[in-house]
């Protein structure tokens, strides 16, 4: 199947570095393949991307890149241009030269360039190009490419601007073959991933496409009101066997994404049904109170939401909650206090 990995690419609430050992560890330990760290709200990676980068920022790039490596699996960091215009400006051209040395000078595994979330303008493809012929100019790592429409859905341009004609065709004709591209599926939130649907979309890029499945993603302002413990369905053995990697963008919630990533990679990887497989990520994640209490409230969090969650219900949770002291019951606690909740920065950041 697809390799398996993370794309930690979601808005809102960070995940915190104290926590970012045990992340690597549990992906060491279920051999997932990649992780490729961008959340939105590092805006030195984004709406600051032309500002120098501190000794210290750098530093803890590798530190996180060393977290990884150590657990054997492989690290990006995705960096996103904003504002490049039609035409990437000669200053534009060094700092982003500059940029892509000191992300190589890490070691970095993968080198990602998004364009994803960001207003349309008329030389859209060629400016992107332009980009990604002098990130290949400075970097032997494997280069990730998320365009402006990275999904048929129709959202993208109701947000961000209309499509321009050929935008894909573009691309995936001036491209080399080795560039991964990153595509959502039919939706930015696919709920199914069809296998036809992938078939398509492989012969429209020239390649298998790189997934990046929001399916588990809750950073909008109204899906931070629920936490995503779905079961991991439609997405079928055709599905990744069309795919060359497949990325999963989750949750705000560090250790409950850990579950939901386990549930998937049981799935995806060994077959088991997806009910069995949530149940099965419950009990190896989690102690059993823990598990028994986000079995019998899955569907209060994942359907019903906060706004749906009464003072008394919320009162009896926190209280059932705080008799566990680990992770995953301080996150659903955190969220019930809405400390997780979302502005609108996902249109604007």
């Amino acid at each position: 199947m697809s390799k398996l990995g993370v794309l930690e690419i979601f808005f809102g609430p960070a995940w915190k570095d104290e926590d970012r050992p045990g992340l690597a560890q549990f992906l060491g330990k279920y051999n997932f393949d990649f992780h490729v760290y961008a959340p939105k709200s590092d805006a030195a990676l984004r709406k600051n991307w032309r500002e120098p980068w501190s000794v210290q920022y750098l530093e803890r790039l590798r530190g996180l890149t060393a977290l990884s490596h150590a657990q054997n699996v492989r690290f990006g960091v995705a960096l996103s241009p904003f504002g490049l215009g039609d035409h990437v400006s000669a200053s534009d051209r060094e700092i982003l030269r500059e940029k892509i040395r000191q992300l190589d000078a890490l070691h970095m595994d993968i080198i990602a360039i998004f364009f994803d979330d960001m207003p349309v303008h008329d030389g859209l493809a060629q400016s992107q190009i332009q980009a990604l012929e002098i990130v290949r100019g400075e970097t032997k790592a494997q280069i990730l490419f998320c365009p402006t429409f990275y999904s048929d859905d129709p959202i993208l341009e109701k947000v961000f601007g209309a499509k321009p004609p050929g935008y894909i065709e573009d691309l995936a004709q001036s491209l080399p073959p080795q560039i991964e591209i990153v595509w959502t599926g039919p939706k930015v939130i696919s709920n199914e991933i069809p296998a036809d649907h992938l078939v398509r979309v492989r012969r429209e890029l020239h390649r298998a496409p790189f997934i990046c499945d929001n399916y588990f993603a809750n950073d909008g302002p109204k899906n931070c009101k629920f936490l995503k413990l779905r079961f991991p369905e439609g997405r079928s053995p055709a599905a990744f066997a069309q795919a060359g990697f497949w990325g999963l963008n989750p949750m705000n919630q560090i250790h409950l994404s850990q579950i939901v990533m386990l549930a998937f990679l049981k799935t995806a990887r060994e077959g088991m049904p997806p009910e069995a497989a949530l149940d099965r990520a419950f009990e190896e994640m989690c102690s059993p109170g823990v598990a028994k209490i986000l079995r019998e409230h899955r569907l209060l969090f994942l359907k019903d939401g906060l706004d749906q969650i009464d003072e008394p219900a919320h009162r009896t949770l926190a209280t059932q909650l705080s008799a566990f002291d680990e992770p995953a019951a301080r996150e659903v606690r955190a969220w019930l206090d809405g400390q997780f909740i979302v502005g609108n920065e996902c249109l604007t950041d």
